[in-house]
């Protein structure tokens, strides 16, 4: 923007002021993308600490039990620059769950639902030599959620987060 005062007994004045908007938009970016890299970090550090490593098998409608520790450490998060947002999960080559390949078994801890299971034989409680045969059928998963609390626990810190951006 160019401005110039003329008078008749004063000297011209003129002043020229520059506006980076590329550059200023650049800085907007570049703080915007580090708050959404802070934000996936905290979602994901909430979600892998709700996961426990043990052996028994969680309630339904809690967070999964994780026996080997695999789905805690599945657990990753991204920038996806393109809709300037973060994408937080477990990563989709964690355990197949069926042999159709539709649903995987994050999603199925996540939602629940229902998949086709192989047939497979299992050690009998009693006996060593006591084998049991499961038949090849539909398995019904009852959802055990731990992303999306994660997100509604975060909330309150993300909320806090971006306010002070």
């Amino acid at each position: 923007m160019i401005t110039t005062v003329q008078g008749s007994l004063l000297p011209s004045v003129r002043i020229d002021q520059f506006f980076d908007r590329r550059g200023q938009m650049a800085g907007i970016q570049r703080k915007k993308f580090k708050y959404l890299r802070r934000a996936g970090g905290t979602i994901r550090l909430i979600a892998k600490r709700s996961i426990r490593k043990r052996k028994a098998i969680s309630t339904p409608g809690t967070p999964p039990s994780s026996h080997e520790g695999s789905l805690r450490k599945s657990i990753f998060y991204g920038l996806d620059k393109m809709n300037e947002s973060a994408v937080i999960g477990p990563s989709a080559a964690w355990r197949q769950a069926d042999s159709g390949g539709t649903l995987r078994g994050a999603s199925l801890l996540e939602f629940g639902g229902v998949t086709w299971g192989p047939a497979m034989w299992i050690p009998g409680e009693k006996k060593k030599d006591n084998w049991i045969r499961i038949p090849a059928g539909p398995r019904t998963y009852r959802p055990r959620p731990f992303m999306d609390p994660a997100l509604d626990e975060a909330e309150p810190r993300l909320a806090k987060m971006f306010a002070d951006a």
